[in-house]
């Protein structure tokens, strides 16, 4: 089986409301394994992709356009998010974050491997940003912490290729979004299967932060299908 990563802040959590939602988007051969520094529906045990995996059961995030991208195929992801969090200093090593992402990535694995003995861990979505872009010492910081993140993963989970989200780049409580975005690009430059995906026609927001129900669907799309 194919595993893909999921990890970042509330937009990779999952805050886009179900209820917006058009169609059923019921994935039973796309299964999610989560965790979160809060609690969160079916946490801890693999379960098929369907909407209402989000912060609560009413929400929905990455897994459900990721889902999507595969078109039916047998996929796992391993989701990690964690709500308001930063780059800076939560999820660097050995920051909160960046230890509740190490340890749901190995209890992921044992609980896939229940099901399929040969994993192969193909990719990493990575949506994060906004509480770096929301200050100008983290955000003049993020190149040289998303470098060192995206080594430390690969220490544990191997030479998995990265897929980096952009910032929302027009959104006005976020001024340093831009610093923020021109850090992921050089660092999809600067280093091996790394992708940078631009969101700037995602413009659909439910508030100051999180994306609308058909924005999201088509974030997490896009996203895997960068990968694919």
């Amino acid at each position: 089986m194919d595993i893909y990563l999921i990890a970042g802040q509330s937009n990779a959590l999952g805050i886009s409301p179900i209820k917006d939602l058009k169609g059923k988007h019921f994935y039973p051969n796309a299964m999610l394994y989560q965790a979160s520094n809060v609690h969160i529906p079916c946490e801890n045990t693999v379960v098929p992709i369907r909407p209402g995996l989000g912060a609560d059961v009413h929400k929905f995030g990455l897994e459900l356009g990721a889902a999507l991208a595969f078109d039916g195929r047998k996929v796992g992801f391993i989701k990690y998010a964690s709500d308001g969090t930063s780059l800076y200093d939560r999820w660097s090593e050995n920051g909160e974050d960046f230890v509740g992402l190490k340890e749901t990535y190995f209890a992921g694995m044992e609980a896939f491997c229940k099901q399929d003995s040969c994993l192969r861990v193909c990719g990493f979505l990575w949506m994060q940003g906004e509480n770096d872009a929301s200050d100008r010492i983290q955000a003049e910081a993020y190149r040289e912490k998303l470098f060192d993140f995206i080594g430390k993963v690969r220490q544990f989970a191997g030479q998995v290729p990265f897929v980096l989200g952009e910032t929302n780049p027009f959104n006005a409580v976020l001024p340093f979004s831009a610093a923020v975005n021109e850090a992921k690009k050089i660092v999809a430059q600067e280093l091996p299967a790394v992708i940078y995906v631009p969101t700037g026609d995602l413009v659909q927001l439910i508030d100051n932060y999180h994306y609308s129900a058909d924005n999201m669907l088509r974030l997490g799309e896009r996203m895997a299908k960068a990968l694919l």
